[in-house]
Formats: structure tokens, C-alpha cells, sequence
């Protein structure tokens, strides 16, 4: 699995919290001592210095540090997060949608989902309507569209299209994938493995017990993102056996990356605010 892209800002010079590099002390990714501190996206956005374009946030460390995400290096791939019901799946989906669009114009970041739940999706839409291009149902024509139109995208550019804006796919709920068309998840494959390369991205969500059954799909995928994982055999194909039973203790809203040869673990918001 490669490095997320992280990005470092000159922040060293300001009295901020630093943001985050896969290089700091292995102590700090795994700390289990630290006491977390609740904390808002806006926030953690008024901490930081202005952020590259097309730069969003996933999450913070325990310690405060952020854990930023960069649409123009295409290292990672498309990412798949993997955790229980109810532990914050589509909550960190929305924090990448939200601090992007905060920080970045319709015609540098657009999104959009498919997922079983578009009203869940309701209040992004109404505030950041130019960002989206389709929010649908994973039951949707529409669903079936969207994956056709940016696969489309994505061969145009690799055929020498411009590449301006970026784009990311987020299907929230990737089980139905194996109930889907042929030449759809065809296309969808090709999409999560060379779409990043040209800008458009994949996130997608997925049970573990669905991942278990569907592990041709989820190992499309470069960079996975796991948070609370019941499941044993899903947690040992997830995690190294240190973090397994951190994984088994169902905190929501904690989350663990791997980057290059160390294992993170970060926080999202309590609020989007």
C-alpha cells in the first residue's frame, strides 16, 4: 500500500499545529495513552494556514496533528473504508467533501455519490450545490451514468483531454457492486484502478463482512482506511495484530491508515461544523 499523500505546509514558522507527515515519531501514530480532545472542522480549518488547492482533510491525529489529503498526487490510488455499521463510514466521506469544498471552487474539486441513502446527502447538496454533479440512489439509472460518464472522462484525458478539474466518485454502500451489470463493473474496475492518474477519484465504503465476500473487489483498491472492525478474520486481513483488538473495541469515528511502513490512527470531527 503506498503513502496517502500528506501534505506538509510551512507551518513550522506559525505557532499552529504542524500537519501531519508519514516521518514523525512511530510513537505518535500509536500512542494509545493520549487522551483525544473533541474538535469541529472549522476548528481544525482556522488552525491551519490556507491549504494547497484541491487539498482536504480526513481526519486528525490524537495529538491535533492533521492528516490532509491531496487531489493532484496520484500515488494511493482510489481508497475503500472499511468499518462496521454505524462507526463512521460516510462521516469521513463527508469530511474530505466538506473541507474541500470549503476550500476549493467548483471548477477545481467536483463530487459525486451513489449511495443507498441520497437524503444523508441532503445538506451538502443544498450548500455546496456547484460542487456536485449527481447525488442517486445505487439503484439509480443515474448510478449507472455517473460510472460511464467519468469512466468516459478519464479515457479522454489519457487520450491527451485537458486535465482541470478534479473529481471524486464516492459510492458509499460498494456492496451492491457485485449485483451490478458486467460491462458496468467492467468500467467502474478500470475507474478505481487508472482514474486517479487523471484526477478522478474513488472513495468508496464497505462492511467487512461484505469485503470478506467481495475481496476482488476491495483489493482493487490501494489505500484502505479501516475503523471499528468487530469481525476477527476481517480485522486480521485488515490490521496487524497490535491494532486488531484496538479495531475490536468499537470506538466510532477512529480510524487507522497504513503510510509507507507505519500505521496511523486518526479522528474525524464531532461535528462539521
Amino acid at each position: 500500500m503506498l503513502q496517502i499523500p500528506i501534505v506538509r505546509s510551512n507551518t513550522q514558522k506559525a505557532s499552529l499545529h504542524p500537519t501531519q507527515d508519514w516521518k514523525l515519531n512511530r510513537r505518535v501514530t500509536e500512542d494509545s495513552s493520549i487522551q483525544v480532545e473533541p474538535y469541529t472542522l472549522s476548528d481544525i480549518l482556522r488552525r491551519l494556514p490556507p491549504l494547497p488547492k484541491r487539498t482536504g482533510l480526513l481526519g486528525a491525529s490524537a495529538n491535533g496533528l492533521p492528516l490532509l489529503f491531496n487531489l493532484t498526487d496520484p500515488q494511493p490510488a482510489s481508497l475503500l473504508v472499511m468499518a462496521d455499521r454505524f462507526a463512521g463510514k460516510t462521516a469521513l466521506l463527508k469530511t474530505l467533501v466538506n473541507s474541500l469544498a470549503r476550500q476549493n471552487k467548483p471548477e477545481d474539486v467536483r463530487f459525486a455519490v451513489i449511495t443507498a441513502k441520497p437524503e444523508e446527502w441532503a445538506q451538502e447538496e443544498a450548500r455546496y450545490s456547484q460542487h456536485f454533479m449527481k447525488i442517486t440512489s445505487n439503484i439509480d439509472n443515474a448510478a449507472v451514468d455517473l460510472i460511464y460518464q467519468l469512466g468516459d472522462l478519464v479515457e479522454g484525458r489519457q487520450n491527451g483531454g485537458h486535465v482541470g478539474t478534479s473529481y471524486v466518485l464516492l459510492f458509499d454502500g460498494l456492496d451492491v457492486l457485485p449485483h451490478m451489470d458486467f460491462d458496468l463493473r467492467a468500467n467502474f474496475e478500470w475507474l478505481v484502478r487508472y482514474g486517479a492518474r487523471q484526477q478522478v477519484w474513488t472513495a468508496a465504503t464497505l462492511d467487512p463482512a461484505s469485503m470478506l465476500e467481495q475481496r476482488y473487489y476491495a483489493d482493487l483498491f490501494r489505500t484502505r482506511i479501516t475503523g471499528a472492525v468487530s469481525d476477527p478474520q476481517a480485522a486480521a486481513r485488515l490490521l496487524p495484530p497490535r491494532l486488531q483488538k484496538r479495531s475490536a473495541e468499537g470506538v466510532n469515528r477512529r480510524f487507522t491508515v497504513r503510510i509507507q511502513q507505519n500505521w496511523l490512527q486518526f479522528y474525524l470531527p464531532e461535528s462539521l461544523g
